[in-house]
């Protein structure tokens, strides 16, 4: 019981988006661009749990809102290095299928787009 407690807050952070989520799904809101919408909403939570975090460790305004906002924006560095790695991924799945695992085209490392 105390591992669940203590682990706790993750579920309450991951709370908002969940049912933001869920909420677009079942129709409560609109489904089209909620992925944005979510984004957005989980960069100011990042924003808002560091600046009260710096606060209730006593430290001044604008330095607890200097660190929320190194919080956002390590949110964004994340989500961007995993989309970039995501896309990066699928362009390799999609060369292998093409040009089958034994072509030389299969193992390139970047596609021809990219490396110009």
């Amino acid at each position: 019981m105390r591992a669940v407690l203590a682990e706790w807050p993750l579920v309450l952070a991951a709370l908002p988006t969940t049912l933001l989520l869920c909420g677009a799904g079942l129709g409560w809101g609109r489904s089209q661009g909620i992925e944005y919408v979510a984004f957005g909403t989980n960069t100011v939570l990042l924003l808002c749990w560091g600046l009260l975090a710096c606060r209730a460790a006593g430290r001044t305004w604008g330095r607890a809102f200097g660190i929320g906002c190194t919080d956002a924006l390590l949110g964004v560095a994340v989500a961007l290095a995993s989309t970039l790695l995501k896309e990066r991924g699928d362009g390799h799945r999609r060369r292998l299928r093409r040009a089958g695992p034994t072509s030389p085209a299969a193992y390139r490392p970047w596609p021809a787009s990219v490396r110009r």
